[in-house]
């Protein structure tokens, strides 16, 4: 896997309240946006979002947060969204390493819950926003080190960092500065 982080880097620095719009490409075609806010309190980080992912995904999240504390360990997830004609509802709790999360669907409620480490971060599918967290996580990562990420409500996963360069992006009247982490994300947590 290939990341590129930029806007969720500095933004997860900020001392204030950001927003970012990611724009979802499937194919190399546009597919859609997600709504992005990064808060700071005393207490830690919240990322907040919504967005609408069209064909071939067709994928409406109406709301997403994701709670951290201020040393980015998870705390809270919640997420509704709809996909095509069904309504989900995922709301996760984190103590310790512990993950206990609560799945409706069109009314049709599940729980489970699954071992995670602490300071885990938390990737559920097709909300990308919830990447500025890894983000975060990268700015003070070093090379051949692993994180744990928690594809929630599903599994955990490691994230092994394999490599890191600075970039620099031209786009017109400027140039971004940029750093590409190479990851490999897959297996159990170990």
């Amino acid at each position: 896997m290939l990341l590129l982080l930029v806007a969720g880097a500095q933004a997860a620095l900020a001392q204030t309240p950001a927003a970012n719009t990611f724009r979802v490409f499937v194919r190399g075609a546009d597919a859609g946006i997600e709504e992005v806010t990064l808060l700071e309190s005393p207490e830690g980080w919240t990322l907040r979002g919504s967005g609408k992912l069209r064909a071939p995904i067709n994928l409406a999240t109406d709301y997403w947060e994701a709670r951290y504390d201020r040393e980015w360990k998870p705390i809270e997830l919640t997420i509704n969204l709809t996909e095509n004609t069904n309504q989900w509802t995922i709301h996760t709790t984190f103590s310790g390493a512990v993950a206990s999360s609560d799945v409706e669907q069109n009314g049709q409620r599940q729980s489970r819950t699954n071992n995670v480490a602490d300071d885990a971060i938390v990737l559920p599918n097709l909300i990308f926003g919830a990447y500025e967290a890894l983000a975060a996580r990268l700015a003070s990562a070093q090379v051949g080190s692993q994180l744990q990420a928690f594809i929630a409500p599903q599994d955990v996963a490691v994230v092994a960092i394999n490599g890191v360069t600075d970039e620099t992006i031209q786009v017109p009247g400027r140039k971004i500065a940029a750093r590409r982490w190479i990851l490999h994300v897959g297996g159990g947590a170990s």
